[in-house]
């Protein structure tokens, strides 16, 4: 009794621990994405206004936002380098270039980040738009599971971008395909 005890409580402060690292998270990406949206918004006031590929925003580095309409519209800023501190922030490139160059992106599954990427069917579509204001619409290919072994797998094959994130019970990596439709 005394262990079931242990273990119901470590799982409601596992469950809280998430929830406050959730509401972290989102209120970062939302600071993000809008200051992200100010750059944009420059580039259509002036065309002279000097591109740039990233941004710095509180000692991070950003390359883009990631739109995804089936999830509410959700919009996350996406960090330059994948580190275990970043994907506290927000998504990361873990690999590939920016854009057309076999992207692969991972974040969390915390509620705000790719936690939903559970809902997305093949046929799905995603945006990723850089911050020179190019905008890529990608639709889903392959929906698939990856040992965390894995890494490989998660880098090989023909498509143009990769979502990643921990299965809900954190032993396998949800694996979403995308190839690229259109440049905007």
């Amino acid at each position: 009794m005394g262990i079931a005890f242990i273990m119901v409580v470590s799982a409601g402060g596992l469950q809280v621990h998430n929830e406050v690292e959730n509401s972290k998270l989102e209120t970062k990406s939302l600071e993000v994405v809008a200051q992200i949206e100010e750059i944009f918004d420059e580039y259509l006031a002036d065309e002279n206004v000097e591109r740039v590929d990233r941004v710095e925003i509180d000692n991070t580095t950003y390359i883009g936002v990631l739109t995804i309409p089936c999830l509410n519209n959700m919009s996350l800023g996406v960090i330059d380098r994948y580190t275990d501190e970043n994907l506290k922030v927000s998504i990361c490139r873990y690999s590939g270039g920016i854009g057309k160059s076999k992207m692969v992106i991972a974040g969390h599954n915390y509620k705000y980040s790719f936690g939903q990427l559970s809902k997305m069917k093949v046929g799905s579509i995603a945006y990723f738009k850089t911050l020179e204001g190019v905008t890529y619409q990608y639709r889903c290919t392959e929906i698939l599971e990856l040992s965390p072994k894995d890494v490989d797998k998660m880098q090989e094959g023909n498509w143009d971008m990769t979502l990643f994130t921990c299965t809900y019970d954190g032993r396998n990596r949800l694996t979403l395909r995308f190839e690229l439709e259109n440049e905007v």
